[in-house]
């Protein structure tokens, strides 16, 4: 409550380096409005860089400032709690070395929708709804579905939390 986080959101936790593709998520999120009319609020963590003003400047391009939340840097506490209050997590990073988002998503019982490149569909296995973060009408369509099928998020949640044990 103190964050004043919309009722339903997405969460990113990430900073918002080129490669983690906020500006991809961000044009998905726009068009799913427009072609859906669907609003899907996103919360998005992380400190903030030099390349948060690009990001921040598609923001307003798009028209979804009243949308996108962006909280900064927040201690693990809250981080947890952003997880677990989440519809889902989404990660459409074009380059990860490692998939700790995933990890911490599965372990807090959050469902995810991430990116099938470079590590992460090897951390995710078949616990997400991997989607190619290039193309602009999957990423819409994992959102989409992740929005609106309960069925699929807990079944992502039941799996993501078996696979957080084996890591």
């Amino acid at each position: 409550q103190a964050l004043r986080l919309p009722q339903t959101f997405a969460f990113y936790p990430a900073q918002t380096w080129p490669h983690k593709n906020h500006v991809g998520l961000l044009r998905a999120l726009a068009q799913l409005r427009v072609r859906d009319g669907a609003r899907l609020d996103l919360v998005c963590t992380g400190a903030r860089n030099d390349y948060h003003e690009t990001v921040a400047a598609e923001v307003v391009r798009l028209g979804l400032g009243d949308a996108v939340h962006f909280l900064g840097y927040v201690p693990e506490a809250v981080l947890g709690v952003l997880y677990r209050s989440a519809l889902f997590t989404v990660n459409p990073s074009l380059f990860e070395g490692a998939g700790l988002t995933v990890l911490e998503a599965f372990q807090a019982g959050a469902p995810m929708a991430c990116s099938s490149r470079t590590s992460l569909p090897e951390y995710a296995g078949d616990a997400a709804l991997l989607f190619d973060p290039r193309d602009e009408c999957a990423t819409i369509d994992a959102l989409r579905r992740m929005l609106l099928d309960e069925a699929l998020r807990r079944e992502l949640a039941v799996r993501g939390a078996a696979r957080a044990r084996l890591f």
